[in-house]
């Protein structure tokens, strides 16, 4: 597994990250808000335990490395953890001293963030902290989180909670990334019978009112099957509705993809302004192009007109 931002790389840890990790765990300073200091042992329990969590659970804490040069600074990463007497997912950091206050933290957290909630069904991410850890808190807020909890404990005295929902996640993205995230949430290709497989690409169309559908390949081993972007066609219409502002679909390899030739004409028979539709090909330019540009010159634009 790994993630990538603008500046880092977040990666699985192993042993050869001990020294690093020490440099960070060890540090006085940066644990002064832990319940106890790390020595050697706990350090490579540290590592241990996080290799235990990506088999067990496909996540855990992953290493922090700077992605100029491959250096570990730190750790971050999806944990589950006891607070307030409940387990729930929490998202943690840990960055080298003298890499603080550059942001790193942050960074990492809002790349967990993202993973989380495009590869799992979480639905609320928590980040819990000593009520003196003042940098703590602040980072959790600068990832989207707000507070939603404090009590008194026994190992913090007092503990501060955080919290940001799925919805309010989805409030902060662009269309093109609710469409990615809700083309990507449908996807699990498996097979149906030993005729049919469905699954493999997932598709999500926004309509000029502004909802969302999706729908995913069924393939057949005949002709009767349907690609994802005809099944949530299909969806919208059953919803009454069927004008198209967006579209993105999404192959099993993770990246979007242009529509087929039959679903391009299935949708431009849809309505005048098909040709309009706007249809991602990159999620990180955002580059698009439109329906009219797919299908130049379209044989059936004299019977609207008529």
């Amino acid at each position: 597994m790994k993630l990538t931002t603008d500046r880092l790389i977040l990666r699985e840890m192993n042993m050869d990250d001990y020294d690093a990790l020490y440099q960070v765990l060890a540090d006085s300073d940066i644990m002064q808000h832990y319940p106890y200091t790390f020595d050697e042992e706990r350090v490579r329990g540290w590592i241990s335990k996080n290799v235990e969590r990506y088999q067990m659970f496909g996540f855990g804490l992953w290493a922090v490395c700077l992605k100029e040069t491959g250096e570990m600074i730190g750790d971050c990463g999806l944990t589950m953890q006891m607070i307030g007497g409940v387990i729930k997912p929490e998202i943690g950091y840990h960055i080298r001293r003298d890499q603080q206050r550059k942001g790193y933290a942050r960074e990492a957290a809002m790349a967990v963030r993202d993973w989380t909630f495009e590869n799992t069904p979480i639905q609320i991410i928590y980040s819990y902290m000593k009520y003196t850890n003042a940098p703590s808190a602040a980072t959790a807020l600068s990832w989207g989180c707000h507070q939603v909890d404090e009590f008194k404990d026994d190992v913090n005295e007092v503990t501060r909670v955080f919290a940001i929902t799925r919805e309010e996640w989805l409030e902060t993205q662009d269309d093109w990334q609710r469409l990615y995230h809700a083309a990507k949430r449908v996807m699990n290709a498996r097979s149906i019978s030993p005729f049919i497989e469905a699954g493999g690409v997932g598709a999500a169309i926004m309509t000029k009112a502004g909802n969302i559908y999706t729908g995913v390949c069924i393939d057949t081993a005949s002709t009767l099957g349907m690609c994802g972007e005809r099944n949530a066609i299909a969806n919208m219409i059953t919803n009454g509705e069927s004008r198209i502002d967006k579209v993105v679909a999404i192959t099993p390899d993770g990246n979007v993809g242009s529509p087929c030739g039959a679903c391009r004409e299935y949708m431009m028979q849809l309505d005048r302004d098909s040709a309009d539709i706007q249809i991602l090909l990159d999620l990180e330019t955002r580059k698009t192009v439109t329906l009219g540009e797919l299908l130049p010159d379209w044989w059936g634009t004299y019977r609207f007109e008529s």
